[in-house]
């Protein structure tokens, strides 16, 4: 991998849709959770479960035992000034028997969150929650700031969350591969890099990974070795052929 100007990738605006702030923010100003309710965080780069390949997003765990707890126990907020442009409803389409949502936050045209996994609509993002389950998901313009509640992990706690920046964008040695599912892939940043220095302190001594970068990579291609990431020529790259389905 190599840094690029991003010129030849599709803008992250276009990956994700939706309205975005040119002007937004370039970096978050508040945090997602409180750090000293968490058990642990996976950094990215994991391979677990159905992820063949290094995931791009961390994983946040709350303790053992914490599953049902009371409602507002365990809350997601939004890093940053921003629009929610969508939403998916993972209890409609993968038939999860308790609340369970995707969340896309545009920052900027530059940055995005993306939080999954995360329980009942909250605040803001609560305006999309009919739309959600009636068709599974939801696209629009709702905004936040910084702060704002917009989930309630309480009831399931733990969830993934992913950056997209602009500036974080690499040049893939096979973009090839990423041209029809996940273009966000070359824009993975290290979320810790994004927050302010207290907040980032926290969520860093929660990481399971202690070699730099603590928040881990999924950049792992080396031209002309064997380490990275293959795929077998006519089954769509990362698309694959088969049931996309969650197992």
């Amino acid at each position: 991998m190599s840094g690029a100007s991003g010129a030849s990738a599709i803008p992250l605006s276009s990956i994700f849709g939706g309205d975005c702030n040119p002007n937004g923010p370039a970096n978050y100003s508040a945090g997602i959770g409180d750090a000293k309710q968490w058990s642990h965080v996976v950094p990215l780069g994991a391979m677990v479960g159905t992820h063949v390949t290094p995931v791009d997003h961390i994983y946040v765990y709350y303790p053992k035992g914490t599953n049902n707890s009371a409602p507002g126990t365990f809350t997601v907020t939004s890093p940053a000034d921003g629009t929610i442009v969508n939403i998916e409803d993972f209890q409609k389409s993968n038939g999860y028997p308790y609340p369970d949502y995707r969340i896309v936050i545009a920052h900027s045209c530059d940055l995005y969150s993306v939080f999954i996994h995360v329980g009942e609509l909250q605040g803001p993002a609560a305006e999309a929650a009919a739309d959600a389950a009636r068709n599974g998901s939801w696209s629009g313009s709702i905004a936040v700031k910084a702060g704002d509640v917009i989930a309630d992990e309480s009831r399931s706690p733990n969830y993934d969350f992913s950056t997209f920046a602009t500036k974080a964008m690499v040049t893939l040695l096979n973009p090839d591969s990423y041209r029809e599912k996940e273009t966000w892939k070359p824009y993975t940043a290290n979320p810790f890099d994004y927050f302010p220095a207290a907040i980032t302190a926290a969520y860093e001594s929660k990481t399971l990974r202690t070699a730099a970068p603590v928040g881990g990579t999924i950049f792992y291609d080396v031209d002309g070795t064997a380490q990275g990431m293959w795929y077998v020529k006519g089954t769509n790259g990362y698309r694959g052929v088969g049931d996309e389905a969650a197992r």
